[in-house]
């Protein structure tokens, strides 16, 4: 006999195991096939189920019980057993009503429906000029409708016979592929809707919920479930009222199943019933049934009231001292929590009691607390109440507390100057009165009324000057504190408030750059910026730009009241300074804004000649005026030319020396025989722009009586 040691042992399991699942899907392919998916088409959905009705999909071994609306498609089987039937509602709309022991498989060919009817019998639909084909083992019939109106036939079919056919309504042919006969039906008695012995199904809806119950809720939106059961019943209804007539519907559940759940709605007695349609879409209502809701109300707390300061005196030692302060609310819940903390958050809880009372009390001394309270219910807690603040304070009442204060300035206003020195502004002077008792006096100082962010002061003296450290307005009080630290009530509230002027740009002076040398380019220059100091100011950014309006303006931040910008264009500028005062301000001051200019003049370039050319010889036919022509290059910049024509190259005399407005000229008077220079230069309204003397030319001017001794 073979032994198997601990390893084979194992293998051998696994492997047992391994067929038995393998066995077991061979025989049920639910887990692997879901009834509800195919790759085929859908075909219809089965409208109505009774009793024994089975389904076998293509893809599956295994036949499974059906479901009223479940999806059916094509190449599916359709079964019913004994006292059992079925109907399929198609696609395009047409019905098959299957009989008791009954087996079909739907396909469709060509676009019509094609029905392998096993054994069984049926009823179907055939639409107008539409056809319905009619498979078994031997032969395939072809049925078709040639009428307008929807006709009606039954089909009957034993497991060793040919099927039967019988016309119910309307007009149909029939037709086998195989003998290539084509007959009218003959019109015969329809299948009854109910056969004799089919049990007609039971349609009934039974609620499982108690009748007149109470129910207790801890609030609106914990819920409570209401059950039932029904047989043969879609689309279910929950309905709920206030009366048992259902004249005022409270809610409603649409097409819900056995249960449904109900929250918010308010206490009180309702009354309720389930409503579904049978097979014959008749509605059927179950019995009204009623129920009594209570919701408890969350506990609201009456004492002590939020924020509340509970003032005591006592001749006991202050930090041993200890009183009850009573604690109460409101709800209607019998059982409570509450909770007593240091810390708003309760993560410090002092106490964390269980009471069937409204009313407690808590022994406190000297501090802050927090209390809130929770009801209890069958072992579940509601929610907790909204939490109050209290603070108990203590007193001895050895010493009385002094009188409080009067402010001597109430309305103090603080507007700064505008100047050229660094930004200051003068302190304020509070003053109030002395008081009998008064140690000491701490003066509060605050950005709001509430004080809810304040400095304190502690002073010895009856006034203070305070240099305030923002814009706006701000409010002070004092309190007198006595030897034994017993402080007396607040002052009446005072106002400071501090004006800021806005920044006054000062003129800023326009730059004229000339330039002695024609070919220099435009130089980068600087600005001279400053304005007044503003107090309070964290920084400045100074903008400009080439228009008023100070579109694609540029900006240089500055910490102090001046600085130099550089531009590099020509043209005209605007300035502005914008000055930021600190974060917690939120503002900014704009100045006025200066218009300058930076004007760049530059020499104008000597003028270049043209005609005549240099040296060239004009050789005259007669002694008369010569008419010749002086051209030279015009020049952009120029406003006029100053001409000189002369005999001595060094131009110490002249022939001709003017000034004109165009680029040339017409020598009209009479010229001496022999060399004659010429010279131009470019002259502008502005002196220091006139060009230089261009280089100077010549040209020989002949007569036929002189040219040999010339020569």
């Amino acid at each position: 006999m073979v032994k198997f040691n601990k390893t084979d042992r194992v293998i051998f399991s696994v492997s047992i195991l391994i067929i038995i699942i393998y066995s077991y899907y061979l025989y049920d392919d639910s887990f692997l096939f879901h009834s509800e998916t195919s790759s085929y088409n859908v075909i219809g959905t089965l409208s109505y189920s009774n009793k024994d009705v089975r389904r076998k999909p293509v893809e599956s071994f295994l036949w499974a019980p059906v479901k009223v609306k479940e999806v059916l498609h094509e190449q599916d089987s359709i079964f019913t057993g004994e006292h059992s039937k079925a109907e399929i509602k198609l696609s395009d709309g047409s019905s098959i009503q299957l009989s008791e022991n009954s087996l079909i498989t739907l396909s469709r060919k060509s676009g019509d429906l094609e029905l392998n009817l096993k054994y069984g019998e049926i009823q179907t639909e055939i639409k107008n000029t539409a056809k319905l084909q009619i498979k078994t083992e031997k032969e395939n019939f072809v049925i078709q409708n040639y009428k307008k109106e929807t006709s009606k036939m039954k089909i009957k079919r034993s497991k060793s016979e040919e099927p039967k056919f019988g016309l119910l309504d309307g007009s149909l042919s029939i037709s086998s592929l195989e003998k290539k006969e084509k007959k009218i039906l003959d019109k015969i008695e329809p299948i009854k809707a109910e056969p004799i012995n089919v049990v007609k199904p039971i349609s009934k809806i039974k609620l499982l919920s108690p009748d007149k119950t109470k129910i207790t809720l801890l609030n609106k939106d914990q819920g409570f479930f209401l059950n039932w059961s029904s047989e043969n019943i879609k689309e279910e209804n929950l309905i709920i009222s206030s009366d048992d007539k259902f004249e005022s519907i409270t809610t409603s559940k649409e097409k819900v199943q056995n249960k449904a759940l109900i929250n918010n709605i308010n206490s009180g007695k309702y009354f309720w019933k389930v409503q579904g349609l049978d097979f014959n879409d008749k509605l059927v209502s179950s019995p009204i049934q009623n129920f009594e809701l209570s919701i408890f109300t969350n506990p609201t707390i009456t004492s002590p009231k939020n924020k509340s300061q509970l003032d005591y005196q006592t001749d006991e030692n202050i930090s041993k001292w200890a009183t009850n302060i009573p604690l109460s609310w409101e709800s209607d819940f019998i059982d409570y929590e509450y909770q007593i903390s240091s810390s708003e958050d309760f993560a410090k809880v002092l106490i964390s009691n269980s009471t069937n009372q409204k009313n407690v009390n808590f022994k406190a001394g000297n501090g802050k607390y927090y209390l809130r309270v929770r009801g209890k219910h069958s072992n579940a807690f509601g929610a907790w109440s909204p939490t109050v603040s209290f603070e108990v304070v203590a007193r001895s009442i050895v010493e009385p507390p002094p009188q409080s204060p009067v402010l001597l300035t109430k309305n103090i206003k603080i507007k700064t100057k505008n100047t050229r020195e660094p930004a200051s502004i003068l302190p304020a002077k509070i003053s109030w009165t002395k008081v009998k008792g008064g140690n000491k006096f701490i003066l509060e100082i605050s950005q709001n009324k509430e004080f809810s962010k304040k400095s304190n002061f502690e002073l010895k003296s009856d006034s203070y000057f305070y240099l305030p450290q923002r814009q706006g307005k701000q409010f002070f009080r004092v309190k007198a504190v006595s030897k034994n630290k017993v402080e007396s009530a607040y002052s009446e509230t005072g106002e400071l408030d501090v004006e800021i002027q806005k920044p006054t740009l000062f003129k800023v002076l326009p730059i004229t750059y000339k330039s002695t040398n024609p070919n220099e380019s435009i130089p980068n220059i600087e600005f001279p910026i400053s304005w007044t100091s503003v107090p309070f100011a964290k920084k400045y950014s100074v903008e400009y730009a080439d228009n008023p309006s100070f579109i694609k303006s540029k900006s240089i931040e500055s910490t102090t009241n001046a600085l130099n910008i550089k531009v590099s264009r020509p043209g005209p500028y605007y300035f502005r300074v914008i000055a930021s005062l600190p974060e917690d301000n939120q503002s900014s001051f704009v100045s006025n804004s200066e218009k300058t200019e930076y004007v760049f003049k530059q020499k104008i370039p000597a003028p270049v000649l043209s005609e005549p050319r240099n040296k060239m010889t004009v050789f005259l036919q007669q002694e008369l005026e010569p008419f010749i022509w002086i051209n030279w290059e015009a020049q952009e910049k120029s406003d006029q030319y100053h001409f000189q024509l002369s005999t001595d190259k060094n131009f110490k005399t002249f022939i001709l020396d003017r000034k004109i407005a165009d680029n040339k000229f017409l020598i009209k008077e009479k010229l001496p025989l022999g060399k004659i220079y010429w010279r131009v230069r470019s002259l502008n309204k502005d002196e220091d722009l006139n060009s230089d003397w261009s280089v100077k030319r010549e040209f020989i001017l002949l007569h036929s009586k002189n040219n040999e001794s010339f020569q």
